[in-house]
């Protein structure tokens, strides 16, 4: 999810500060960074039932004055985690991916890496870490198709090295 842009944070804050910038009522209020809400508003803030949409998922929930309460998060593959019950998805003892979960694996198939069924395409040498790739050279993690994200932890890079697959060359290790 991309970061909210000022312009964004500034509608954002402007209508707290004033509320009555923002109708109440059921609205629709899209946001530069591809995010939107779709819900009921009061005095400027989510008020009532209302979805926050973003490009990977949703989250929908009764909202109290900008405050959600039991809220329900629904992933890009129908994952669905809700507070009062237990997570049990990629637990120790069951880390198999939701789509294992939903379209089993059979014994003639291939292993999956990923989710998505991937592996992703990465440079020889660095290691993927399911939002991206931590190039150890570089001491930078980038977007699958190379957008720098961050510099990384000193933990990140231990717990890549120590548990994510390295790209070297044309299959993974």
């Amino acid at each position: 999810m991309a970061p909210l842009s000022q312009e964004d944070r500034d509608r954002i804050l402007s209508a707290l500060d004033a509320p009555d910038s923002i109708e109440g009522g059921s609205s629709v209020l899209k946001f530069d960074n591809g995010v939107a809400y779709d819900g009921e508003l009061s005095n400027g803030r989510f008020h009532g039932t209302g979805t926050i949409v973003f490009p990977e998922g949703t989250v929908e929930a009764v909202w109290a004055h900008g405050v959600a309460s039991d809220p329900v998060v629904t992933f890009h593959d129908g994952l669905r985690f809700h507070d009062d019950v237990s997570w049990d998805y990629c637990t120790e003892d069951d880390q198999r991916f939701q789509s294992e979960i939903t379209d089993p694996l059979l014994l003639q198939d291939p292993v999956r890496l990923r989710n998505d069924g991937g592996p992703a395409a990465i440079p020889q040498g660095t290691y993927d870490i399911g939002t991206g790739f931590l190039d150890i050279g570089k001491d930078a993690v980038f977007t699958y198709d190379g957008k720098l994200i961050e510099k990384p932890s000193e933990a990140l890079r231990q717990w890549a090295v120590a548990n994510c697959y390295v790209a070297t060359g044309a299959q993974y290790s």
